[in-house]
């Protein structure tokens, strides 16, 4: 309507193209940019449409196949540096609730939020696996689930009383689906599943002030709370093997790709304590 086209046959591939332009890093309103992986997402909806138009002949040639998938690097893996930027990120959910009626007419997003990042935290779940979650899912405080994107069954996983506590306090509602926790009733697509509540995720960041280690400013994703996960295990001498298998990866050595330098610290660790038990045993080192 804004283009005044009325038939699809008048949508031209350079139409997508500054459809497109302002998802991107340089867009002139920072609200309007996409990560590189949601952008794709959407390429993959409009191709999806597309293919569908010619296929029911509505349509003799597909104008949306030049626009093509983004490459990019991948985010490198980034936990959380500190229990103290966990405890900010959940006081960010209550204040998202005090605000929300300023903000939008919205539910208590900050209440399922906290829910959402103590389940990730805690277990190391991906977050389509947390929004897809079955009240069913949890039996005397443990947690039974088969994932999403690896189809690996998570089978006993016990819970810390918060995570119970916070699944707690979402009681079923009208606008979530029956048996679930977070589901939207009127939301049939997993992957817009990830985009609505990746947006909502956003909104936290306004009232963080996480920095990196180098002092730099640090934008919030969910995603780091399944790194935290693995980083504090690898970190207290958790075998990467395991680590491996309590984030279903299909192997070991992608969980060493992804966490590579944490592997390095904790072998530092490892020779540490070496050295230490060495002491007590009555050798000694040069200082």
């Amino acid at each position: 309507a804004e283009q005044g086209i009325v038939n699809l046959g008048e949508i031209k591939p350079a139409m997508l193209y500054a459809w497109r332009g302002p998802w991107s890093p340089g867009a002139a309103k920072v609200r309007d940019r996409l990560a590189p992986a949601t952008q794709n997402l959407y390429v993959s909806y409009l191709h999806r449409f597309f293919k569908w138009a010619v296929q029911a002949e509505y349509l003799d040639r597909d104008p949306s196949v030049l626009v093509k998938r983004q490459k990019y690097e991948r985010i490198q893996t980034q936990p959380l540096a500190s229990p103290e930027q966990f405890a900010e990120i959940l006081a960010a959910t209550h204040k998202l609730d005090a605000d929300r009626y300023t903000i939008r007419d919205v539910p208590e997003y900050g209440r399922d939020l906290r829910a959402i990042f103590l389940l990730m935290r805690w277990t190391g779940v991906r977050l389509i696996d947390a929004l897809m979650l079955k009240r069913t899912a949890i039996t005397d405080g443990r947690l039974n689930l088969t994932t999403k994107k690896t189809g690996k069954a998570i089978k006993d996983r016990p819970l810390p009383q918060a995570v119970l506590d916070a699944l707690g306090d979402v009681q079923p509602q009208l606008h979530v689906r029956d048996g679930y926790y977070f589901w939207s009733a009127k939301c049939e697509d997993e992957d817009n599943l990830t985009v609505i509540w990746t947006g909502r995720i956003k909104l936290l960041n306004r009232y963080l002030t996480l920095m990196e280690q180098d002092g730099k400013p640090m934008q919030f994703r969910s995603h780091m709370l399944r790194d935290t996960f693995a980083v504090d295990l690898l970190i207290h001498g958790m075998p990467l093997e395991d680590v491996s298998y309590l984030l279903t990866h299909d192997s070991v050595k992608m969980t060493e790709k992804y966490y590579a330098p944490w592997v390095s610290k904790r072998r530092l660790k490892v020779h540490d304590d070496l050295q230490q038990a060495l002491i007590r045993m009555g050798a000694e080192f040069a200082a």
